[in-house]
């Protein structure tokens, strides 16, 4: 009998080298033995004969460890900000795809409130938006989302209530109920793709692993419905100093499972963390946005425009949306794929890494 046991391991160097060495442990306390009582032999009594001399450690003999095989050098990856789309990501793509038949020109998006706010994405759905230099690569994904019909609107639009992003929402909410919120709102609008921008709220918990369950879940509902997931990762933190590090945990905990996954992710952190004010408002929480006129303008994707939280995050999720339906539409990969792993993962002949981070899914049927 088998069983799946999904894993996922997105380790930095640091973390891989902690797994070959042992933790020091204090030592083991002697346990208490009775006392010995020694007599010394009298006149004429024969002495103990003397015991064998524990050999000396200079004296052993010296044997030759045999040679490891040649291992290919280990190289840091400096991970892109939207994810590579390999043969293997477009044929998990189309596979979700083939699961049920949704709608192509529809995406939903979950989340918190950087992703309910009208300047994520919303400002598509009017006429306050300017492509500038990105017209030609990402003017037909914004014209084709345009028509799609997310209950009787435009999936743009801001001014209908998902049942999956809400104000102060994390993936505990989400996945609450039965079904979750997740699924009610697949059933409500039935999108090909769902933006899973979460992590905000969630790291205020401090606990990746607990993180890294939910995000799993989650990631299955989606794709058991035929609803692609494009993961993105938690926003920088300035206001309090040591959630900002939090954050960055998260985010090694969401890259490693969306590679697991094999499913799209969006480095908004990176992306936004070299902006003037790291990308962010004035609460250090959530992105800022370029105003004009007084008004925020989140879909303006001028250079000018590109020195803001919001406006960096609606471009790539741009590309996300538009590398997505071209791989799901039969486009070519455009990515190459990565060398396979070797080595049969035993003690003998463990798998062997050529880069890192590093992510992928086992289950018992693979060994």
């Amino acid at each position: 009998m088998s069983f799946r046991v999904p894993a996922f391991c997105a380790l930095p160097l640091v973390a891989l080298l902690a797994l070959v060495v042992s933790p020091r442990t204090a030592p083991a306390e002697a346990p208490d033995r009775p006392a010995l009582a020694v007599r010394r032999p009298g006149p004429g009594e024969a002495r103990p004969a003397p015991q064998p001399r524990a050999a000396d450690a200079s004296e052993l003999p010296v044997v030759e460890a045999p040679r490891e095989a040649e291992l290919p050098a280990l190289v840091r990856v400096a991970p892109p900000l939207l994810s590579a789309f390999t043969p293997r990501v477009a044929s998990t793509l189309r596979t979700v795809a083939g699961r049920v038949d949704r709608r192509d020109d529809v995406f939903a998006v979950m989340g918190g409130s950087s992703s309910v706010s009208r300047a994520f994405m919303g400002c598509f759905a009017g006429r306050e938006w300017d492509l500038a230099r990105f017209t030609d690569e990402l003017g037909p994904t914004v014209a084709f989302f345009g028509e799609g019909n997310a209950a009787g609107q435009s999936p743009y639009r801001r001014g209908r209530a998902s049942q999956a992003a809400r104000v102060g929402w994390s993936l505990r909410n989400v996945l609450s109920g039965r079904p979750s919120r997740i699924l009610r709102e697949v059933r409500a609008i039935s999108p090909r793709y769902a933006l899973v921008l979460f992590g905000g709220n969630d790291v205020e918990g401090r606990n990746p692993r607990v993180w890294g369950r939910r995000l799993e879940t989650a990631l299955r509902q989606l794709t058991e419905a035929g609803v692609i997931p494009i993961v993105g990762a938690t926003l920088p933190r300035t206001d309090v100093d040591f959630m900002d590090a939090w954050a960055q945990r998260y985010n090694v905990v969401s890259r490693g499972i969306a590679a697991a996954w094999g499913v799209p992710y969006v480095d908004y952190y990176d992306a936004i963390a070299g902006l003037p004010g790291r990308g962010l408002a004035r609460d250090g929480v959530h992105p800022n946005v370029y105003v004009v006129g007084g008004r925020g303008r989140g879909c303006i994707l001028s250079d000018a425009g590109l020195r803001h939280g919001h406006n960096v995050r609606n471009l790539l999720t741009l590309r996300a949306l538009e590398a997505s339906r071209r791989v799901v539409a039969g486009a070519p990969a455009p990515a190459r794929e990565d060398p396979p792993l070797t080595g049969a993962g035993t003690p003998e002949d463990p798998v062997r890494l050529s880069t890192l981070p590093f992510a992928t899914r086992w289950t018992s049927e693979d060994f």
